[in-house]
């Protein structure tokens, strides 16, 4: 899956501002930072503000923070947030799919929608399945190998994920 631009920034801010932990920061300083433009960043913050992801505030000493702690903050929630469109695989588009599966039968359908309606938290082991279920399902469980994450496989995935019970 490949992000869109403004949400790749969208997470750089919010992991700035993480990581700057309650302090205000200016889009100047982040800006500065990633050397991104300004009144490109000043779009992208004024978004994850309307989403409730950051408070902002004007004049003299202002800037933005954080509007709740970065634990709090789900990363599935912020994608699905900034993305125009998540269509991860092609039926779960607008458009008629061409694939020959039956709706029920597909299991990269299946785990994109379940995980799109998910609310666990990016760091639950729950959601990290959710996220990579429909990879592990089209690339055969493949991760880097200089990757910190262990590669998932079918038997290593828990019972209740029953709609993976049955993929090789």
């Amino acid at each position: 899956m490949q992000l869109t631009q403004f949400t790749d920034n969208a997470l750089r801010v919010l992991m700035y501002l993480g990581f700057r932990n309650e302090d205000q920061v200016t889009i100047s300083e982040i800006s500065s930072a990633y050397d991104i433009s300004r009144s490109y960043l000043m779009k992208v913050v004024s978004h994850l503000a309307a989403k409730g992801f950051v408070h902002t505030s004007r004049g003299k000493g202002g800037g933005i923070r954080l509007s709740r702690h970065p634990s709090l903050i789900n990363l599935g929630e912020v994608i699905r947030e900034c993305e125009p469109d998540f269509h991860v695989v092609e039926c779960l588009g607008p458009v008629q799919s061409s694939c020959p599966l039956l709706p029920n039968a597909c299991c990269a359908r299946s785990c994109a929608r379940r995980y799109m309606g998910s609310s666990a938290s990016w760091t639950s082991t729950a959601s990290k399945i959710w996220w990579r279920a429909p990879v592990l399902v089209m690339s055969s469980c493949a991760v880097p190998t200089e990757s910190n994450v262990a590669p998932l496989t079918v038997d290593a995935l828990p019972a209740e994920l029953g709609i993976l019970g049955n993929v090789a």
